[in-house]
Order: structure tokens, then sequence, then C-alpha cells
């Protein structure tokens, strides 16, 4: 019996024939198990799909589920997993219509479903050999668009609860020291948002938000600033159309909301 080298996929079409992966993602996949752990991770960690040692996201698939039976603590695994959800948010623009807000948030809500979805199979992949998966270790765009389509269906179902920022804010535009204390606290509530019980009840819980907060706390988390020098750069307060300094009170409101909705269901 000889060795195989690239592990087979398991899922069958409805006519019982195996779901195969593209033969130049079967050939990518051999080069990588040729090379040194590191040097894996190096070329996964490419994001110009010109560059010669680019590695294709469904390799990256089969790389990150290989590490499945690694320790949670396995800085591979860490690596890949980081690289992989780049390459699933990658698939997803953040904004569907520039400069309309209800429509932002909307994207924004598809953005947190797809992410909470594929964390689920992740995670469970990891229990049990999850062959869903294999999915996208053969048509990785596919399989997100097809993620994507179900998750603007339920943020459509939502698209008419909307409440006006101006309705929810509270003692008008934030003090420096509030800033501040902005700055150096607000991190903790997204910290643990690999780990899959969090982010189930990080889910549950930002839904309940107004799509307006929903669409600030958002923003901040994909790295935009608040304001920025640079005319041309997007930002939360252009996006939204509201200063600097009220956008970065509804984010503290946001997170506050969202730290009591959380503690509550500790209790």
């Amino acid at each position: 019996m000889g060795f195989e080298l690239v592990r087979s996929l398991r899922k069958t079409k409805t006519d019982g024939t195996p779901y195969t992966r593209p033969d130049e993602i079967e050939a990518r996949i051999e080069q990588l198990e040729k090379l040194l752990i590191s040097e894996q991770v190096r070329q996964c960690e490419i994001k110009a799909e010109h560059e010669t040692d680019f590695v294709p996201p469904e390799c990256v698939v089969y790389l990150m589920r290989n590490r499945r039976d690694f320790d949670r603590d396995d800085d591979t695994a860490k690596a890949l997993y980081k690289i992989l959800f780049r390459r699933v948010l990658g698939q997803l623009p953040w904004t569907e219509q520039e400069g309309c807000p209800k429509q932002l948030a909307t994207a924004v809500a598809v953005r947190e479903q797809v992410a909470g979805r594929f964390a689920e199979m992740m995670a469970k992949d990891r229990e049990e050999y999850l062959d869903q998966l294999d999915l996208f270790e053969a048509v990785f765009a596919h399989s997100v668009a097809r993620l994507r389509a179900t998750a603007r269906t339920k943020a459509f179902k939502h698209a008419n609860r909307q409440t006006p920022l101006e309705a929810i804010q509270a003692g008008g535009e934030m003090s420096r020291p509030e800033e501040m204390q902005l700055e150096i606290s607000d991190s903790t509530i997204f910290e643990e948002l690999h780990e899959k019980d969090y982010r189930r009840r990080y889910l549950n819980a930002i839904v309940q938000l107004p799509d307006d907060l929903r669409t600030v706390i958002e923003l901040y988390r994909e790295g935009l600033h608040f304001e920025s020098s640079d005319p041309k750069e997007p930002t939360i307060s252009k996006i939204v159309n509201k200063s600097p300094k009220t956008a970065r009170k509804y984010c503290k409101q946001a997170i506050a909301i969202l730290r009591g909705m959380l503690l509550e269901e500790d209790q």
C-alpha cells in the first residue's frame, strides 16, 4: 500500500462520487507538504496572489485541518487560523453601498454571521472530521459565497430594526479622559473571540444592538480609525456621518452594552 502524501476528501456528491480538489491545488499542497512547517506558514502569510509563493486559500484550509489533533496553544495552528480568517473576510466586502449606513450595517452583520459560522465549523472539525469543510478545500470562494448568501438572508430580516444613533446618545460628545479610557480598555471584550463559546455568546449579544451601534463597533473591530488626516481614508466618523468624538462615544456605549449582556449571562 502506497503512502498518501495528500489527504483525500471524504465528502461525496449526490451520485456517490467523492469531491476532489482542482489539480493545481493538489499540486500546490504536495509542494507545501515537502517544506518545513515554518516555511509553510511564511508562504501562507503572503497576501498578493501574483507573488510566486502565494498559497491559495484551499491549501491554507488543508494545512489548518492537518493541525486538528494538535493542542489549541500550538503556535502553527494559531498562525494558520489567523491567516485563514483573513482569507475568509477577504471574500466579504465590509461595505456594500458606500455612504449608506444602513447598507453598511447589513454588510457588517453578514461578516459577523459568516465568520461565526466558519469558526463553528472549524471548532467542530477539531472534535470530529466535518466533511462540510471539504468544500472549502475544493472551492473556497464558492463555499464562502454560500455562507454569505445565507447570512445576507438573515441580515435582511433585521434590516428594518433600526434605532437612530441620536436616540442612544447620552451625554453628548466624549471627553478626553473618556477617550483615553476607551483606548486602554476597549480591547478586552474582543480578546477571546477565537474561543468557540465566547464567540457564540458575543454573536448572540451583538445582534441585539441597533444597526447603527453595531456598525460603529464592527468598523472599530475592522481596524478603521475614528478620524484621519488623510481626506481619502475612510473613517468611522465619515461613514456614520458623526464627529470623531461622537463616534467614539457610540463605540464606548456599544462596548458597555455588550459587556453588560455577557456579564448578565454569567450570573
